[in-house]
């Protein structure tokens, strides 16, 4: 009698899926044309200059001691606001003079529509090294936007060490200044 029961019950359950199996329904698959997507180009200009007037870069007569600035603009190009980043790098044009005799000592910064004068972003007597961040401390932290189409002005002061003698006298230092931009909020390259 349980085995009639079992058959039973088991008979439906069969007839369900012989049933399911012959019973479809007709399907359909579309898909849209490719989508493209452009990725778009963070671009700044960097100009030596003093504040909008084009100058010789070369400075002279320069004395153990003596201090020099050196002012240049950086544009923001791009649709979107930037973050930036800098580092000088230079070297003597004899090769067995001490490159770090000169060095950055201050680094300013002014825009347009400031009510100040140049505003420090960063200093110290001995030499500024690595890299100055556009922020209130020169730090990679809180750091100071550049929207699109707006222009900044950084003025660095150099100075010649005191302790340079006569072997960098009539000699040349050559040096330039590395700029990075990235989106607010992102990330600078490990090297630029």
């Amino acid at each position: 009698m349980t085995k009639k029961i079992k058959l039973i019950l088991l008979l439906p359950a069969v007839l369900g899926v012989l049933v399911g199996v012959a019973y479809a329904y007709f399907t359909s698959t579309a898909q849209t044309a490719d989508n493209t997507f452009k990725t778009g180009e963070l671009t700044i200009d960097v100009t030596q200059n003093s504040m909008g007037g084009r100058i010789d870069p070369v400075i002279k007569n320069w004395f153990p001691g003596d201090t020099a600035q050196v002012t240049f603009e950086v544009k923001n190009t791009s649709p979107k606001a930037v973050n930036l980043a800098a580092y000088a790098r230079g070297s003597w044009n004899n090769a067995s003079l001490d490159d770090t005799m000169v060095k950055a000592i201050k680094v300013d910064y002014w825009k347009s529509g400031m009510t100040t004068d140049w505003t420090e972003i960063k200093s110290d007597p001995h030499g500024i090294t690595g890299i100055v961040y556009y922020s209130p401390s020169g730090t990679n932290t809180d750091l100071y936007s550049v929207a699109p189409g707006e222009t900044v002005w950084f003025r660095v002061t150099v100075k010649l060490d005191e302790n340079a003698d006569d072997a960098y006298e009539n000699q040349t230092y050559t040096a330039s200044v590395h700029v990075a931009a990235t989106q607010v909020g992102g990330t600078f390259p490990a090297e630029f």
